[in-house]
């Protein structure tokens, strides 16, 4: 079943998902490219931790499990990765 947040949009049936097959360097490359990431900022990405989009994920709906993480855990990871550099593993 696709997701129930109305934010969240399904890519063409012909186009694989922006994360699949990616290497941890180069997901975390691209998480922070402004050109790929919708245009967002460091600090638009600290905000994007707490908008409706990212929060449907820990209220998933009928069917669907939870992140292994609390919402908090993941939003402290995030902002402490963001602020100390992103750090992008090797490839």
């Amino acid at each position: 079943m696709p997701p129930g947040n109305p934010e969240w949009h399904l890519p063409p049936a012909d186009m694989k998902m922006v994360f699949q097959g990616k290497s941890p360097h180069e997901l975390a490359k691209q998480l922070v490219d402004k050109k790929q990431n919708g245009n967002k900022d460091i600090k638009k990405l600290i905000e994007h931790a707490d908008d409706g989009l990212e929060l449907a994920g820990w209220n998933p709906g009928e069917g669907r499990t939870l992140p292994p993480v609390t919402h908090e855990e993941f939003k402290k990871a995030w902002i402490t990765w963001l602020k100390s550099g992103a750090y992008a593993p090797k490839k």
